[in-house]
């Protein structure tokens, strides 16, 4: 495996771990007890993380 692999991973681990947009609005729906919409959000969310 080539040596720059690891590095590659541990970075996009690192950045995917950063809060953004979508985390700001899962937390303000969670916070605001709407379980409905928050689902539809977290699946929203793995898809493009999927895609």
């Amino acid at each position: 495996m080539p040596t720059h692999v690891p590095a590659f991973l541990v970075t996009t681990l690192l950045l995917a771990m950063l809060p953004g947009a979508s985390q700001a609005l899962m937390i303000r729906q969670a916070l605001e007890g709407r379980r409905h919409t928050l689902r539809g959000t977290l699946a929203g969310n793995a898809s493009g993380f999927l895609l």
